[in-house]
C-alpha cells in the first residue's frame, strides 16, 4: 500500500488538478464560441447576436482562472535572478514575503470584486441574460482560490518541501 499524503498535499492537488480541468473547458468553450461566431458571420451571413458578449464572459473567466493556476505554478512575473543570488535562508524568507504580499493583494481584489457584485446587482448581460454579479463572481473566486494556493506553497516551504 503506497504511503498516505499529507491531506494538505492532497487538498492542493485536488484543487489544481480541477482548475487545470476548469480552464481546459473555458478555453474549449472560447474557440467554440469564437468559432460559431466567425462561421455564422462570414459563411451562413446570419451573425448570432450572442457569441461577442458570451466570448468577452469567458475570455475574462479564463483569464483570471489562468492567472490563479500560473501564480501556483510559479508563472507570474519574479525577480529569479536577483532571489537566486542570496543565500538559501535569504531565498525563502524573500519568497515567503512575496507570497505574503500577493496573497494580501488578492484579498483586497477580493474585498473589491464583493462591492462590485453588490454594484452589479440585479443587472444582466444585453445579449446572454447572465446576472452580471454571477459573470464578475470570477474575480472573487479566483482571488479566493489564488490566496489558497499561495498559501499551501507557503506552508510547505516552511516545512520544508518545497
Amino acid at each position: 500500500m503506497p504511503p498516505r499524503q499529507p491531506l494538505l498535499l492532497s487538498c492542493e492537488q485536488v484543487i489544481k488538478r480541477a482548475l487545470e480541468h476548469w480552464v481546459m473547458l473555458l478555453a474549449a468553450l472560447l474557440v467554440l464560441d469564437v468559432v460559431a461566431g466567425v462561421f455564422t458571420r462570414y459563411v451562413l451571413n446570419a451573425a448570432l447576436p450572442w457569441t461577442d458578449e458570451l466570448g468577452g464572459f469567458l475570455l475574462g473567466w479564463l483569464s483570471f482562472w489562468g492567472a490563479a493556476l500560473l501564480f501556483h505554478d510559479d508563472g507570474h512575473i519574479s525577480f529569479g535572478l536577483i532571489v537566486n543570488s542570496f543565500s538559501k535562508q535569504w531565498q525563502r524568507r524573500v519568497t515567503v514575503g512575496g507570497y505574503f504580499l500577493c496573497m494580501a493583494f488578492f484579498l483586497v481584489v477580493a474585498y473589491q470584486s464583493v462591492i462590485l457584485m453588490i454594484v452589479l446587482r440585479g443587472s444582466v448581460g444585453i445579449s446572454v441574460p447572465v446576472p452580471k454579479s454571477l459573470v464578475y463572481s470570477v474575480i472573487l473566486l479566483s482571488s479566493i482560490t489564488a490566496t489558497l494556493l499561495l498559501s499551501f506553497r507557503t506552508i510547505k516551504i516552511y516545512a520544508g518541501k518545497d
